[in-house]
């Protein structure tokens, strides 16, 4: 495990402070993102509850398990990092390094990081998810930047590919990834994907919202 200080967003008085990255994750790290992640599903989910709000609309991500997808870190292709504020973890990700090639014509075949998880702590979801105010901002591109960088460290030129829950789809359009194809094969969700040249671009801005 290792880990680098970086800066993210306090919302409540919009002040940088500082974060760590935190690279190499164990399975014992995602089982305490589930530890101190759940009462604050819980509450949410009950707060959509008792505003009658259609399930279709809860977060889809809401169910995540991560002490399940740890097990998953066993392989030597997956790997995991995440951001922490203390002991708090406030955003996770998993990827696959070794096992996923590009779909872009112009890359068809060539190996990309794939991207399996990406998830921001309940305390940084949006308010009109939550019914708070997010906590911290800027995390999920982050992580997402840091799979770039975990590309361009494998000799992958920042390609990075992922399928996209659809209420997920204006982040990753947000930043530049392509729409490759809604993919029958994997629930009907949305495959994008990361040119290198767009990866580039992405980690030149030095994005963290």
């Amino acid at each position: 495990m290792t880990t680098q200080t970086i800066q993210i967003v306090r919302y409540a008085d919009k002040e940088i402070v500082d974060a760590e990255l935190v690279t190499g994750l164990r399975p014992g790290d995602l089982a305490e993102v589930d530890r101190q992640w759940l009462p604050t599903r819980q509450r949410i989910h009950r707060w959509l509850r008792d505003r009658r709000v259609p399930q279709s609309q809860w977060p889809q991500n809401g169910g995540w398990d991560w002490k399940r997808k740890s097990k998953a870190l066993q392989l030597l292709a997956i790997r995991g990092f995440g951001i922490r504020v203390g002991d708090d973890w406030q955003a996770v990700a998993m990827i696959n390094v070794a096992q996923y090639f590009s779909r872009l014509p112009n890359s068809s075949g060539k190996p990309l990081v794939y991207l399996d998880y990406l998830e921001v702590a309940p305390l940084n979801w949006p308010e009109k998810i939550s019914g708070n105010l997010p906590m911290y901002g800027g995390c999920g591109s982050l992580l997402l930047r840091q799979a770039v960088l975990e590309s361009n460290e494998e000799g992958y030129h920042g390609r990075v590919g992922l399928h996209s829950l659809d209420q997920s789809r204006s982040f990753y359009e947000r930043h530049g990834m392509h729409l490759i194809e809604i993919d029958a094969t994997k629930e009907n969700l949305a495959y994008y994907e990361f040119t290198k040249e767009i990866a580039q671009q992405f980690l030149l801005r030095g994005e963290g919202s």
